[in-house]
């Protein structure tokens, strides 16, 4: 099949929903699809390039001046721009990765074209509030929240198929945009990436974050658990963001220079590297509609510390491979840690589990099933 998918963030963005639509397009082209990407340019300016065997197309952008990487696209050229490619293209089928930007002109494009198109939505209104330079209070962001999910419906709504990476995020937008029938399909992790170590514990042992560091993803909390633990581990921080400085200045302040590292970007590598290394992973983000850096470190076999928030526990089963504790709540957060990172034969049975749950992810399945999803689409 030739098909296309349009996204507002692609590598070199570092997000879920960038690192999902670079694999899947890879994961497409390495089945035998002709894959072309529609994404905003890095560099401000058009220009077209092939990347893991998609020919990627970007369009001109502006850069977000509250973020280090992030581009949007040009809303004023962006739509011919779009249109003039898919009829160029005459693909057989249109995948949008969200209800901004390039994906709506795609949306719009497509229908005009008579082009089948699907949707899958990353979006959560919590993400552009942390993206904000400034402050929101709470009654005002609720209203603008609910008139994003409107917003959200108004292109989802005449998707030929919606698509959501969690049974929550499905019902999430059902519930908030009137979106029904949205299919859960998981982002999906490449497993075979991953070898469990087993002789991980070392004298002492590490708790592991990965992802944006961004308030939605309360860092701050696992810091604050670190000195109240009985364990006496070390934190290890992959990643960038808003909140690095910030963070940076609690670790000072809580005289925790020696047990904290931030580590920044990692490259796949290292990254696998950090996970084989560590004794537990840590997610303590609130806005997540699936995590695919918890999926990474199930895959690992790492036992998972979680929020019990949004899609999380669909990936944490408490005392099956990992524990849930309240968003916020920093002693239950350390009490669980702890719970891992004491008991050696928790720990084991954790990370055997972990592993074994994740199959159902396995990023060759959810190819398949958008296959299966653009062909039927495409015939109807």
């Amino acid at each position: 099949m030739k098909i296309v998918l349009a996204c507002d963030t692609f590598t070199p963005d570092i997000n879920g929903a960038a690192v999902f639509t670079q694999r899947l397009a890879a994961g497409l082209a390495e089945r035998g699809h002709e894959l072309h990407v529609i994404a905003p340019s890095p560099t401000g300016y058009s220009y077209q390039h092939i990347y893991d065997n998609a020919r990627i197309y970007r369009i001109p952008s502006f850069h977000y001046p509250w973020h280090s990487t992030f581009h949007i696209a040009d809303f004023r050229r962006t739509p011919r721009g779009v249109y003039q490619l898919l009829h160029d293209i005459e693909p057989d089928v249109v995948h949008i990765q969200s209800h901004f930007v390039i994906s709506r002109a795609a949306a719009r494009a497509s229908s005009q074209l008579g082009i089948p198109w699907v949707a899958t939505n990353h979006f959560m209104p919590e993400n552009l509030r942390s993206q904000s330079p400034i402050a929101i209070p709470d009654i005002i962001y609720r209203v603008l929240a609910r008139c994003a999910w409107k917003d959200a419906a108004r292109v989802l709504n005449h998707a030929g198929a919606v698509t959501a990476p969690t049974y929550h995020a499905a019902e999430i937008l059902r519930r908030r945009a009137g979106v029904a029938n949205a299919i859960p399909i998981s982002c999906g992790v490449d497993i075979s990436a991953f070898t469990p170590n087993d002789e991980r514990i070392s004298s002492q042992p590490s708790v592991l974050f990965v992802g944006r560091l961004e308030l939605e993803k309360h860092v701050d909390q696992i810091i604050r658990a670190l000195p109240i633990m009985t364990c006496p581990a070390e934190l290890r921080i992959v990643g960038t963001g808003s909140q690095e400085r910030s963070l940076r200045d609690l670790t000072t302040a809580l005289g925790l220079h020696d047990r904290i590292r931030f580590l920044g970007y990692l490259n796949d590598d290292q990254l696998i590297a950090e996970f084989n290394c560590a004794g537990a992973f840590c997610m303590p983000g609130t806005a997540e509609l699936q995590s695919i850096a918890t999926l990474e470190a199930m895959a690992a076999g790492l036992p998972v510390v979680a929020a019990d928030a949004h899609a999380l526990p669909e990936l944490v089963s408490p005392g099956v491979n990992g524990e849930l504790f309240p968003p916020g709540d920093v002693k239950r957060l350390a009490w669980a840690l702890d719970q891992v990172l004491l008991d050696e034969q928790r720990r084991t049975a954790y990370a055997k589990s972990s592993r074994e749950l994740v199959t159902r992810h396995e990023l060759s399945r959810t190819v398949e099933e958008f296959e299966k999803l653009y062909a039927n689409t495409s015939i109807t």
